[in-house]
């Protein structure tokens, strides 16, 4: 329990009864924010200027009877504990314009220590929007071998002891609800590399490195049977029958790489199939080209004024010779 000069933070179990859904990307917004107040904490940003580490936005979401879904969020520039309300305004303005259904609902922080008592102000800032918002806390310090999600919610209670107020955060219950577009993104994002690049981007990356797998697999056996072997032959472990079978059967069933007749065989393959490709690619430019001369003749199907006629024709190819300054289509 921390005790401020007249507020009081504490976490007890909530007992309004709301029930909160929380949707996977809003918790991928603020770790994005979080990521890049980390890596660039210089740059300008919506971080308080108290606490560069800290992030600040709002949450926007609907609510039905006493069910909340918090579905979008967007980010705050905070000063000295205190909200840019006519920026929180504006992009709220522009959000309810693609989104009509979606409200205000809350705001969020980053904090590896829970609700602090300078977060009331805030707080009392988005209370002017919505008479009982919601404050989610992110501890971005969470060990990332955690399976529990580093996330909070939170909401306020007014108690009024030896007539004096006392406000309070007390933590409430979640549950993290997810749409089948939402589902997607989170699968990509979870496959990202820390360098940024992607595990797997589709169905065949996932096949290739499936199949590099069983490949690294295969050679690390392979280099394993050929070890024994050759310390069979030296002699410097007993000859074992059963094993040299095995090793046999192994070499048996391996592709032969090195038959170079084989090997010859496949580059002429891949020869032909490139010289497929560059027949179709000629027939295809040559078509376009003759699309192209009969439209120009449609066009221009009269004679100029000067009695020159436009029509283009092209030259026979039929083993017909020509000069170098002939051009290939003459008027």
């Amino acid at each position: 329990m921390q005790q401020t000069s007249d507020t009081t933070v504490e976490r007890p179990a909530s007992t309004s009864g709301l029930q909160f859904r929380l949707h996977p990307l809003v918790l991928i917004s603020i770790s994005d924010q979080c990521t890049r107040a980390r890596q660039n904490p210089s740059a300008p940003s919506t971080s308080s200027s108290d606490h560069p580490s800290r992030v600040y936005g709002c949450l926007l979401g609907e609510q039905s009877g006493r069910n909340v879904d918090i579905s979008n969020s967007f980010e705050l520039r905070v000063a000295s504990h205190s909200i840019d309300l006519e920026f929180l305004q504006k992009r709220a303005d522009q959000y309810k314009q693609v989104f009509p259904t979606l409200d205000i609902v809350g705001w969020y922080s980053s904090s590896s220590e829970g609700p602090l008592p300078e977060d009331l102000g805030p707080h009392a800032q988005i209370s002017r929007l919505n008479e009982t918002p919601v404050y989610l806390v992110m501890n971005p310090s969470l060990a990332t071998q955690s399976s529990v999600l580093p996330v909070g919610l939170f909401e306020t209670e007014v108690h009024h002891v030896d007539k004096q107020h006392s406000t309070t955060f007390v933590k409430s219950a979640f549950t993290v609800e997810t749409s089948e577009a939402e589902r997607v993104g989170v699968a990509q994002v979870a496959q990202l590399l820390p360098s940024g690049a992607s595990a797997g981007s589709g169905q065949l990356s996932a096949q290739l490195s499936g199949t590099l797998s069983a490949l690294d697999m295969l050679m690390e056996r392979v280099r394993s049977v050929h070890s024994v072997m050759q310390r069979m032959a030296a002699g410097e472990v007993p000859f074992d029958a059963d094993v040299a079978r095995g090793a046999a059967a192994l070499a048996s069933g391996l592709p032969a790489l090195g038959d170079l007749a084989a090997l010859r065989q496949e580059v002429s393959g891949e020869a032909d199939v490139l010289m497929m490709v560059l027949a179709a690619a000629v027939t295809k430019g040559s078509g376009a080209a003759a699309e192209m001369i009969n439209r120009y003749n449609l066009a221009y199907d009269r004679t100029g004024a000067a009695g020159i006629s436009k029509r283009l024709t092209v030259p026979p190819t039929g083993g017909a010779t020509r000069s170098p300054s002939e051009p290939l289509i003459t008027p």
